[in-house]
């Protein structure tokens, strides 16, 4: 399906949104507790998150080994993909969070959002990926945003919310 879809043409941002549709439908299929064909959508959903990788990769990284930086751009995309897991009652946002966490990914808005959000305070944000963002930020001339990364960090382990 990938290859009909890259031979449409239709260029990288087409691309990146589609990868993200289909993460997000995976996502939606599994929390639907459907155990059918999971071998299936566990090989699918790791050849996915491997696209989503390459697509993330070519644009704004230039070697980094320790993550992919995150362009403006495919930051918009992210930020769609991100909103309509947020508030589609079907899916968890942490399986986002997890390939995110996956991937490396990071961009000082994404931490925003996801501190906007409240998702690491509310416990639904990767711990791994909650690990990465302290270690973007712990030299950072930003002392607000990384108070504000603590402050929900703090909260999490204090007052722990149940889903």
């Amino acid at each position: 399906a990938q290859m009909d879809h890259c031979q449409e043409g239709t260029g990288r941002e087409d691309t990146l949104r589609w990868v993200l549709d289909l993460l997000g439908a995976g996502e939606e299929k599994a929390t639907s507790g459907d155990p059918l064909g999971a071998g299936e959508e566990d090989d699918t959903h790791f050849a996915l998150v491997k696209s989503l990788g390459t697509c993330l990769k070519g644009v704004g990284n230039d070697g980094a080994a320790d993550c992919i930086m995150l362009s403006s751009q495919d930051e918009q995309q992210i930020f769609v993909w991100l909103n309509r897991s947020l508030h589609n009652k079907k899916c968890s946002i942490r399986g986002q969070s997890e390939v995110l966490a996956d991937l490396n990914a990071y961009s000082e808005g994404l931490l925003d959002w996801v501190l906007l959000e409240s998702l690491i305070e509310k416990g639904k944000w990767s711990l791994r990926h909650v690990k990465l963002f302290c270690e973007k930020n712990a030299g950072s001339v930003d002392s607000c945003r990384a108070n504000r990364l603590c402050q929900q960090m703090l909260d999490d382990v204090t007052h722990p919310c149940v889903d």
